[in-house]
């Protein structure tokens, strides 16, 4: 079972004259091997090798090597073919032996299943739970997040299940993952900090993700109802974890506070990034010191946004100073902006016109060729193919919008680029017919583009507050547009952007939302407050479907601000000759030098070429070689 080979390549062999049998193929035992194990006491297994001769016999295979395909499964003894599990995870591998010129190979899996009573539980709640659910929906436990049908990358933090029902202290709860590979379940105990809610340790959560990548998990909830003595059992939520990660930085923008914070993947918390200086000249006192609208280049190096409210001036800084500006807040206003693939230009949006700037400068470039009138929320395809924008802008039917930021119609409409600064006659690619279509972003491949729809432009415009925003998606070229249903779920969704990264085959897109997120007690139910939700995308859909994923809710933003205005961008490195860096993966160049002041970046010397290479400068040769014809050494 499992085993390959080659007579050829074992040939024949004589000993005392006797002829012995060829060896044909290699016999591996035990084959597709199951393991079980608690996350407690690892499981093993003795795998052996025998050569199969032509005539049938088997002898034992001489100086066989073992090979694991993931040893993160376990220890493989490359000499004796022991195999020792670890106690984190669960998954499957390739096991093969090489002996006598042959290979031979066999399946392995492994599975965790790890249990765990948590604080206070009775040390009988297992078994109180081996009893068939009782049927009672108005005492059944409803879990709210996460939902079915979300996708995670496999590196998101963990998350917070929370769930309603109409329990009480002294109840206990059943909790369990429980996947291909690997499953865990809890005993949670209601008492009086009881919450309906769970986050996952980070350990057991890491288990359960690696583990089951690119498979689904069930969540399944049981509560036992101390007083009845019975069980209930909550409808079960599906997720998948996609065979991916996370990459890259989020800056939001946290409203309430007038700054933008960042998250990275392993954050803990939001890091605070940006504060503007004081308005000297603030026509509102609340815009003092507040942080517009603000868009990330490409390559993660410079933020663009605005200083202090809207109609106010556009601003530039590099993201690894911040503090000193690149274009100051006294040159060009703008509510909105957009960077070119490579960095050099700066698209702004102002007074319903499209502007091109040089992004070092701030001098206008003229003679463009995009809109001048009735155009918002500008975006440059990743590309550099197009620019798309929401078009033909009005407040109603006949009445115009004062501004790019509140407006009640707009189709959605590309500007193709032509090269050279220059951009072709505007197409409208998704008629409004009669709503708006505004805030559009490319996927990272430039050929998908998804926007809003909603009656009105923002989520909040004094007594205009529309009950729903719809996410929609439809070709960069042109064609169907689609409703991202599952992403919407819950409604009153705005502003998405996709990250610069996919992989697993999905995308990744984050928006902010006002839905629920989680319960009452844990989460910001009944608040309606902005939360950054993420949702995956995927990039193979079928024409016409669907591509959404339900959203999950950015873990480690901060429950109690408005958030919105996510941007995606990779993690900007530190140029060679700067100083700052702690790492060598900080700096552009590769190398971290440490010294008095902090570490300064720069780049790894070139390998020099040892005595006796080919050279064409003595500049090239080590240890104080010379090139001499050709040649790194030495004279005399």
């Amino acid at each position: 079972g499992g085993a390959s080979g080659s007579a050829a390549a074992a040939g024949g062999a004589c000993s005392a004259g006797n002829p012995v049998s060829p060896i044909v193929r290699l016999h591996l035992t035990p084959a597709d091997t199951q393991l079980l194990h608690d996350g407690r006491t690892p499981a093993s297994v003795q795998f052996r090798v025998m050569a199969v001769h032509q005539d049938g016999t088997e002898t034992p295979a001489q100086g066989p090597f073992w090979m694991i395909q993931d040893a993160r499964l376990g220890s493989l003894d490359p000499g004796s073919g022991a195999f020792v599990s670890t106690l984190d995870r669960g998954g499957r591998t390739l096991i093969a032996v090489e002996a006598s010129g042959m290979r031979a190979d066999t399946t392995l899996s492994v599975r965790m299943e790890k249990t765990v009573l948590g604080p206070g539980a009775p040390a009988d709640a297992p078994a109180r739970f081996q009893v068939p659910d009782a049927t009672d929906p108005a005492r059944r436990p409803t879990l709210v997040y996460p939902e079915s049908g979300t996708m995670l990358p496999r590196n998101v933090r963990p998350i917070d299940v929370q769930w309603e029902a109409r329990g009480r202290m002294g109840d206990v709860y059943e909790l369990s993952f429980m996947g291909p590979s690997a499953s865990i379940r809890y005993w949670l105990l209601h008492d009086a900090g009881f919450k309906l809610d769970h986050v996952i340790p980070a350990a057991d959560w890491r288990a359960i993700a690696e583990s089951n990548a690119g498979q689904q998990v069930t969540l399944h909830l049981r509560r036992l109802d101390v007083m009845a003595g019975d069980v209930l059992a909550a409808p079960d939520v599906q997720l998948t974890f996609a065979d991916t990660d996370f990459r890259g930085v989020i800056y939001y923008w946290a409203l309430n506070l007038g700054k933008i914070v960042r998250i990275r993947p392993d954050s803990a918390a939001p890091e605070d990034f940006l504060m503007p200086p004081a308005n000297p000249m603030p026509a509102d006192p609340n815009n003092a010191r507040c942080v517009a609208c603000h868009t990330i280049s490409r390559d993660g190096r410079k933020l663009a946004f605005e200083y202090w409210g809207g109609n106010e001036w556009t601003g530039v800084v590099n993201l690894l100073s911040p503090g000193v500006p690149v274009i100051a807040p006294n040159q060009v206003r703008g509510n909105f902006q957009t960077w070119s693939p490579d960095g050099t230009r700066l698209l702004t949006n102002y007074q319903k016109g499209l502007a091109l700037l040089d992004a070092t400068t701030g001098a206008a470039i003229p003679n463009t060729g995009l809109p001048a009138a009735r155009s918002a929320h500008p975006i440059w395809a990743p590309d550099g193919s197009a620019v798309a924008y929401a078009a033909n802008v009005m407040k109603s039917p006949g009445v115009e919008a004062q501004w790019e930021i509140d407006f009640g119609i707009s189709d959605l409409a590309i500007a193709p680029s032509l090269g050279g600064d220059r951009f072709g006659p505007p197409q409208v690619i998704a008629p409004g017919a009669g709503r708006a279509n505004f805030y559009p972003t490319y996927d990272p491949t430039s050929s998908l583009i998804v926007y809003n729809r909603s009656d009105w432009s923002r989520s909040d415009s004094g007594a205009v507050q529309p009950s729903t925003a719809e996410l929609w998606a439809i070709p960069a070229r042109g064609g169907t547009p689609v409703e991202l249903r599952k992403a919407n779920t819950g409604g009153r969704s705005w502003l998405p952007t996709f990250s610069p990264f996919s992989g697993g085959g999905v995308h990744w897109l984050a928006f902010f939302s006002r839905r629920d997120y989680g319960n009452a007690l844990a989460g910001t139910k009944g608040t309606g407050r902005r939360q950054i939700w993420v949702s995956a995308i995927d990039q193979n859909a079928p024409a016409g479907a669907d591509p959404s994923h339900a959203g999950f809710w950015l873990p480690a933003q901060e429950m109690s601000t408005q958030n919105m205005s996510a941007y995606w961008a990779p993690e900007a490195c530190i140029p060679d000759g700067q100083t700052g860096c702690s790492s060598d993966v900080e700096c552009c160049g590769g190398v971290c030098a440490p010294g008095p002041m902090g570490g300064t970046c720069g780049s790894p010397p070139p390998q020099c070429r040892p005595r006796g290479s080919s050279c064409q400068t003595s500049a090239q040769c080590c240890d104080g070689t010379q090139c001499i014809q050709g040649f790194c050494g030495t004279i005399g």
